[in-house]
C-alpha cells in the first residue's frame, strides 16, 4: 500500500490583521476629530452646550439671531412718535407705542391685544395700493388680537401674544417687501424679536421682549413710510 505524506498547513495569525483595522481606525478618528469640540460641544438641537437657543432669550433680553444686514441694527433703535406724512394709522402706531414705552405696567392681553389691532390697521394703511394683497394677513392679526382679549386664562396669553407677534411680522414683511425693499433687516429683526417670547413664560414677565417687539416693528412701518410717496 502505497504511503501519503500529510503536512500539516501551519495556521496563519490574525495579529496583523487586527492591527491594520485598529490603525486604520486611529488614522480616522484624527483625521474627522476637532479640538475645538471639547470646549464647544453642540447639543442634538445643534446649539453649542451652554449657550441659549437661537433666537431664545435670557433674561429678559431678546437675542437676535443675525445682525448680518445693517439694517437689523437700525431696528433696535427707538422709533418715533411721529412721521411727517405717513398714514394716518401708521403714526397712531407709532404713538401707542410711545406711550406704552413710557408706562412702567406690566404687559397685559389687552395691551397686546390692542397693539396688535393698531399694528393690523398701520400695516395696511402703509401698504398704499398693495392693501387687497395684505388685506387676508390683517384681518387674521385683528382675529387673533379679538381671541387674546377675550382669552381669561393667563397662561394662554404669552402663547397667544408670540403668535400673534409673529403673524404681525409676517404681514409687515409682506408691505416692506413692496414698500421698503431695501429694509429687510428691520423686518429680519422684527421675526426675530416675535420668536423671542417664551409661551411657557408669564406675559408680565416679558415687559421689555414686548416692548422689544412693539419698537422694532415701528421701525418697520417708519422705513416704509419714509419709502412711500408723502400724503397729500
Amino acid at each position: 500500500m502505497a504511503e501519503l505524506n500529510v503536512e500539516r498547513i501551519p495556521r496563519r495569525s490574525i495579529g496583523p490583521w487586527l492591527l491594520g483595522f485598529v490603525a486604520i481606525a486611529v488614522l480616522v478618528w484624527a483625521i474627522g476629530w476637532n479640538p475645538d469640540d471639547r470646549a464647544n460641544p453642540v447639543t442634538a438641537t445643534g446649539t453649542p452646550a451652554g449657550r441659549p437657543p437661537v433666537g431664545g432669550s435670557t433674561g429678559d433680553v431678546p437675542l437676535v439671531r443675525t445682525a448680518a444686514d445693517a439694517e437689523a441694527g437700525a431696528a433696535l433703535a427707538v422709533p418715533s412718535a411721529h412721521v411727517r406724512g405717513a398714514p394716518a394709522p401708521v403714526n397712531d402706531y407709532l404713538r401707542h407705542i410711545t406711550r406704552r414705552r413710557g408706562s412702567a405696567a406690566a404687559p397685559t392681553a389687552a395691551d397686546a391685544a390692542e397693539a396688535l389691532t393698531r399694528l393690523a390697521a398701520a400695516s395696511t394703511a402703509a401698504a398704499g395700493d398693495a392693501a387687497n394683497v395684505v388685506g387676508p394677513a390683517a384681518d387674521s392679526l385683528r382675529r387673533l388680537a379679538g381671541v387674546l382679549r377675550r382669552e381669561p386664562d393667563s397662561l394662554r396669553h404669552a402663547p397667544l401674544v408670540r403668535d400673534g407677534f409673529v403673524l404681525g411680522a409676517a404681514l409687515l414683511r409682506q408691505v416692506q417687501e413692496r414698500r421698503a425693499p431695501a429694509a429687510g433687516g428691520i423686518a429680519d429683526a422684527l421675526a426675530h424679536a416675535a420668536e423671542a417670547v417664551n409661551p411657557a413664560r408669564p406675559l408680565a414677565e416679558q415687559g421689555r421682549i414686548v416692548q422689544r417687539y412693539l419698537d422694532t416693528a415701528g421701525a418697520v412701518l417708519e422705513r416704509i413710510a419714509a419709502a412711500r410717496p408723502a400724503a397729500r
